[in-house]
């Protein structure tokens, strides 16, 4: 995990953790094998996930990697970028939870016969699975499950009658889309050493996937590792490019999810888009999903909300937006009416989402009437739009923040911009996930040693990869 928590905090998070650490925590390590060490896309948002989750990540070429190499890991993880013939049966002995995403080694692994097209395959334009049962590897869901905003390739397979089923292709009961066998279980060929998870999961899906399909995994590596249940509250960052950030800065996202690991707090970022890739200063923390977009109006942000909500359902959403709407001189009432429509349609999909509110940054000065006037309709609307059921929480991003300083173009926040930003949403958003944040759930373990190496990630998390290969 690549974070750029400063020094002090770090230490505050190392003194939290080991106070409160539990007896039997340790560092959990997870091996992810992919077909290079240079991780795509794909692979790169699948790894921060499970970074998200706790693991120390070792990522190895297929060629590269040895079964010993799963000795004393608490998962292995198959990409679907791997080659088949290249890990082939490495991992099908371990005595070690394996969850492979390439069925083309459903069967080396014996976990479905093989037959491609019959035992086992993977179907193009395919945009959802349908989450069946109630068992943990359906991850609560129930019914069609969208996993990406566009058609990708979803991998499949025939299980054997022990398999548990947590999801199966669109409209075909008979093809399991994410399966799992316990410890001893009969296979289709021979018994599970442990745990054995296959999962649907294409490098082109992982690169647009959705919160659900983010969810199905999670609950995957869950029971596959019999790691405790999360308790995660989903919060999307909505907006114009102050929330999606540039290439030269991260955007405040960065800062916010160091201000809610510091507190231990569980959260997950949700919305269509991820990134950005690079920035400065420092390095990014592992939750980039976001629904900012670059240039765009509060009637542009209200147009595409539907689409973008599918599969990425937030609980609270941080909005700020109506930039774009000043600079290219939009009527400031229809700003306004086209914020109340985005409420709308967030409460169409979730009637009680929360929803905080943000009085705009300044920018540049022929523009701060405009923005003024813009903030006092805002202040307006959510009083306005304020409920019992979906509140609407006014966030003043405006006063004290100083374009000249905290702006690096008069428009876009730099680090010192992008800090405040963060701290303000980070109090508004503090007393609402109060249930969510804490000590993270007790990890099984080897002892006190363990906990001090599970504090030791917590804290200095920016060293949780490593990579082998060619």
């Amino acid at each position: 995990m690549r974070t750029h928590t400063p020094w002090p905090r770090r230490l505050a998070a190392l003194a939290l953790a080991l106070t409160f650490a539990p007896a039997e925590a340790r560092a959990l390590s997870l091996l992810y094998v992919a077909g290079s060490a240079t991780l795509g896309d794909g692979d790169e948002r699948v790894v921060f996930e499970l970074e998200r989750m706790g693991f120390t990540v070792d990522v190895f070429d297929d060629n590269v990697v040895q079964t010993a190499d799963a000795t004393g890991r608490d998962l292995v993880v198959v990409s679907s970028t791997v080659s088949s013939s290249a890990v082939a049966g490495k991992f099908t002995s371990v005595a070690t939870p394996v969850l492979v995403r390439e069925s083309s080694i459903y069967d080396d692994m014996g976990l479905t016969g093989p037959s491609n097209g019959i035992g086992f395959g993977a179907l193009v334009d395919q945009s959802g699975v349908d989450a069946v049962g109630v068992h943990p590897l359906a991850a609560g869901l129930a019914g069609p499950v969208v996993i990406s905003n566009q058609n990708e390739v979803v991998h499949w397979g025939v299980p054997g009658g022990d398999a548990a089923v947590g999801a199966t292709v669109d409209g075909d009961p008979t093809r399991a889309a994410s399966f799992g066998y316990e410890a001893g279980a009969t296979m289709v060929i021979g018994s599970a050493p442990a745990r054995r998870v296959g999962f649907f999961l294409s490098d082109q899906t992982a690169q647009r996937w959705t919160t659900d399909a983010q969810d199905l995994l999670r609950a995957a590596v869950r029971w596959a590792t019999s790691a405790p249940a999360e308790d995660l509250v989903r919060v999307q960052p909505l907006g114009d490019s102050i929330t999606s950030g540039w290439d030269t800065f991260w955007s405040y996202r960065r800062d916010l999810v160091d201000l809610l690991d510091a507190d231990h707090c569980r959260v997950d970022f949700t919305g269509t888009r991820h990134g950005p890739k690079s920035g400065s200063p420092g390095d990014f923390a592992t939750d980039r999903d976001h629904e900012g977009h670059s240039g765009f109006r509060t009637d542009e942000i209200e147009a595409g909300l539907a689409g973008w909500l599918v599969g990425n359902v937030p609980e609270i959403v941080l909005i700020h937006l109506g930039t774009n709407d000043v600079l290219e001189g939009t009527s400031l009432t229809d700003a306004k009416e086209n914020l109340r429509a985005i409420i709308d349609g967030l409460r169409d999909v979730k009637p009680d989402v929360a929803i905080l509110l943000a009085q705009i940054i300044p920018n540049r000065a022929p523009y701060e009437d405009a923005v003024l006037a813009l903030n006092a309709h805002i202040a307006d609307l959510a009083a306005e739009e304020d409920t019992i059921a979906s509140p609407v929480v006014l966030v003043d991003q405006y006063t004290g923040y100083d374009s000249a300083t905290q702006n690096f173009d008069k428009v876009h926040p730099n680090e010192l911009g992008e800090q405040q930003i963060a701290q303000r949403w980070f109090a508004a958003l503090r007393p609402l996930i109060d249930d969510h944040c804490g000590v993270p759930p007790q990890v099984p373990g080897l002892g006190v040693p363990g906990a001090v190496l599970l504090a030791l990630g917590l804290a200095f998390s920016g060293f949780r990869r490593t990579r082998r290969g060619r």
